[in-house]
């Protein structure tokens, strides 16, 4: 764990220390006029998840998103699968660390327009704490930027 007080300086941090499961605590998007919202309510949940061999993976959303009217996907409502979708992320590939950027890049995504690219991120470590930014991108039509606090599992 790095100590953070004021005469020993944080230890910089590796891709060694990015590597494990992380379990999301919050999730926030800011606009260029610092306006915050959260666009999955305040409750969010789900897992970012890099491994030694470059894969990465990562699932969240709204941790109350209403149940389906039965357990069966594809005989849900349009409405049902749009409301449980809209709620929530998921995409997988593999990534590659640049100093404090962490660039993903998309094998398989719930977005399909992603599929193929890339998604550059900004992070930093504190002890068991990693806080994941992105750059501004365009989200419910304006320029925000993603701010999501992961804790290690």
């Amino acid at each position: 764990m790095n100590d953070s007080s004021p005469n020993v300086p944080l230890a910089p941090s590796t891709a060694h220390d990015l590597i494990g499961t992380w379990r999301l605590r919050s999730f926030e998007m800011r606009d260029e006029r610092g306006n915050t919202a959260y666009p999955f309510g305040h409750e969010t949940g789900g897992f970012i998840t890099y491994t030694t061999d470059g894969r990465m993976s990562v699932q969240f959303g709204n941790a109350h998103r209403a149940d389906l009217r039965f357990d069966d996907w594809l005989g849900a409502t349009v409405e049902e699968i749009e409301r449980s979708a809209r709620g929530y992320i998921a995409y997988c590939g593999t990534y590659e660390i640049r100093g404090n950027e962490v660039i993903h890049r998309i094998e398989w995504s719930l977005m399909p327009n992603w599929i193929g690219g890339e998604q550059q991120r900004f992070w930093e470590l504190d002890g068991n704490t990693l806080s994941i930014t992105t750059p501004p991108l365009r989200l419910d039509g304006r320029p925000q930027v993603s701010a999501l606090v992961w804790e290690r599992v």
